[in-house]
């Protein structure tokens, strides 16, 4: 009797062990997807703002000097600005701002009726996000804002607008007003209380999203440790590596595994 309860209560903690990983997992998928999300349409409302032509941005209220605490822009989705992972989508944000110049701002988006198209219709895990820092350089506009300031819609959850951690996303717009070529490079950090009262750290690290793969990062690395705690604490560790392939894969501790980019 007793070896079976023991039996028994290994299974439970490999199984919890097992949710675990994969919802780190998620944490690091999802997470780039809805980042990447966040530094198009930054990227898209400074350029509105500032008066660049846009295939999908209309101001709504213009800055006519700055400082400027007024300034909103509306992106539509479509076609003409493919979501950096996903593609073309559809629905609309609404991004709101304090601009302390034309390439300085805190924004503030509000997505609705956001979806991707080419992921069967899904909606995007984003509801909101708030505190927004953006400021721009030549062609590279460089974004950060914490995920405990993004809210998640009815589909999404915590873990899929990454919550948990403190996200830069830099857009390289190739000095064009043509968003279908910009590069993107996601890097993240965070940590937290782990299982059992332990701890996690986790980091992505210059996530590359080129406009010649809509279907997963196509380089960079993401680790997440994770020690539980206890009388003997074990250390647990999951390395993902992004790979060239535009095949919606990447390796996770070695082997190869579907990149999801949607909850």
């Amino acid at each position: 009797m007793k070896s079976r309860l023991c039996a028994i209560v290994a299974m439970g903690l490999f199984a919890a062990c097992g949710n675990s990983q994969q919802t780190q997992i998620n944490e690091v998928q999802f997470g780039i997807t809805s980042s990447a999300v966040v530094g198009r349409i930054s990227a898209l409302a400074m350029d509105a703002i500032k008066g660049g032509a846009t295939a999908c941005a209309t101001v709504k209220t213009a800055c006519a000097t700055y400082p400027c605490a007024t300034g909103e822009v509306t992106v539509t989705l479509g076609a003409g600005c493919p979501l950096p992972l996903g593609g073309t989508a559809s629905g609309t944000v609404s991004v709101t701002g304090n601009f302390t110049s034309a390439d300085n701002a805190t924004l503030s988006h509000t997505y609705v009726n956001t979806q991707v198209t080419a992921q069967e219709n899904k909606a995007l895990a984003l509801a909101s996000v708030a505190q927004v820092k953006v400021t721009r350089s030549g062609n590279l506009v460089t974004v950060n804002y914490s995920g405990a300031d993004a809210k998640a819609g009815a589909t999404g959850g915590a873990v899929a607008v990454g919550a948990g951690s403190s996200w830069t996303v830099a857009v390289d717009t190739k000095n064009t007003p043509d968003p279908s070529d910009d590069v993107l490079t996601v890097d993240a950090s965070s940590a937290s209380a782990g299982g059992f009262s332990g701890v996690r750290a986790s980091t992505i690290s210059k996530a590359v999203l080129d406009p010649s793969c809509r279907s997963n990062p196509i380089s960079g690395s993401a680790n997440i440790t994770e020690v539980s705690g206890g009388i003997v604490p074990i250390p647990s560790i999951i390395k993902i590596k992004f790979l060239p392939g535009c095949d919606g894969q990447a390796e996770v501790n070695g082997s190869v595994q579907p990149f999801q980019l949607l909850p």
